[in-house]
């Protein structure tokens, strides 16, 4: 059994211990419900539409329809992908740049958890690298990672026109399976890992990893934890005065 941030019972604790009880190749976190109270995607496509940037309400239903699959664990990627990426295609990629920086300052930097701020600088602290593995698109991954410190962030890559992301993958895809396969391809392998995720979709590389620690799971992956003795974390974001004032 692995423990968060150290081994029990050993000598001279380990940070992320393995079960193996070696320190990690990596400490690899999960990002929409993980390190953030958000979802990258169904936020981002929240705003758009709150900027008057989006107008078509086609984009919302398929965002709608895109957490129900999700939360189901039968999510088909690459038709989210067809139907949504559309709603960008208009912009320059000086827009989209500015856009996205005006994102990640309203949205998702006030929703970052404290505790997974802490987790990445203590392994920073540790000389472990660390590593965003999303199956968000990369450019809102990277862009999110930045609030983190994270350099080594992996999201799903998309072709791109003209410097705007298109529907089509590029390589693999980081969901479900494809985040072990982006590991592997990365000559990282899943069992030298320190592993953070909430989510069923994650289980393909959680039974692979090293270690696991389990934040805010689903009901799914919450009982595999429970069965499997994994470290089970509930973390909340800091709440604004404004937030705190009016409840």
């Amino acid at each position: 059994m692995s423990s968060f941030y150290y081994q029990a019972g050993a000598a001279s604790p380990a940070p992320f211990a393995l079960a193996s009880g070696e320190p990690p190749r990596a400490v690899v976190f999960d990002l929409d419900g993980t390190l953030i109270d958000a979802d990258v995607t169904v936020d981002w496509t929240d705003w758009l539409y709150s900027e008057g940037v989006v107008t078509d309400p086609c984009y919302r239903r398929s965002t709608e329809r895109m957490v129900d699959d999700y939360r189901r664990g039968r999510l088909d990627m690459q038709r989210f992908l067809t139907e949504m990426m559309p709603s960008i295609a208009g912009l320059s990629a000086d827009e989209l740049e500015r856009l996205v920086e005006r994102f990640i300052a309203s949205v998702i930097a006030p929703s970052a958890f404290p505790e997974g701020k802490r987790a990445v600088w203590r392994a920073k602290a540790a000389g472990i690298p660390v590593m965003i593995l999303s199956a968000s698109a990369t450019f809102l991954v990277k862009a999110a990672a930045r609030v983190f410190d994270v350099e080594d962030a992996v999201g799903i890559d998309l072709v791109e026109k003209n410097g705007i992301p298109t529907d089509r993958i590029e390589g693999i895809m980081t969901f479900r399976e494809g985040k072990v396969a982006r590991l592997e391809s990365l000559g990282i392998p899943p069992e030298k890992v320190y592993f953070f995720t909430d989510s069923r979709n994650d289980l393909p590389l959680a039974l692979r990893a090293g270690g696991v620690t389990v934040v805010n799971p689903d009901p799914l992956l919450e009982g595999e934890a429970r069965g499997r003795g994994w470290p089970v974390l509930h973390w909340e974001r800091r709440r604004r005065a404004s937030e705190s004032a009016a409840s």
